[in-house]
């Protein structure tokens, strides 16, 4: 399998559980690496075969700019659940949400990884 990765997306947005963190919106960084076959499109060089990256990037930056989580674990799951139910090609996703000014002179992240589930 391949792995197609966007790092370093920057995204102002309301997170946190402390009453300041409720108004001032502030920066967390999501990375995403998904795992698909990129053999269709290498073959076609075509982007309809291909996961369009710039589309991901967009709708994970509207996804969390308009979000109010408290939790980047709720944030993180609400990424990974939007890119499996967009892109038909991603089989597996992993997610990584960074919190910069979490705790003083630090950051704090969280990485999920989550497969796509069968139909039933």
């Amino acid at each position: 399998m391949d792995h197609l990765t966007i790092s370093g997306l920057k995204v102002e947005t309301i997170i946190g559980t402390n009453p300041w963190e409720r108004e001032t919106r502030q920066p967390i960084i999501v990375d995403l690496e998904m795992q698909l076959d990129s053999l269709p499109a290498a073959r076609s060089d075509n982007i309809g075969d291909a996961v369009d990256y710039g589309a991901v990037g967009r709708r994970v930056r509207n996804l969390v700019s308009d979000s109010r989580f408290q939790l980047i674990e709720g944030i993180a799951e609400r990424i990974a659940n939007d890119v499996l139910q967009q892109e038909r090609r991603v089989i597996k996703v992993t997610v990584c949400v960074t919190k910069p000014y979490a705790i003083p002179d630090a950051s704090v992240s969280l990485t999920i990884t989550r497969p796509r589930r069968p139909v039933s």
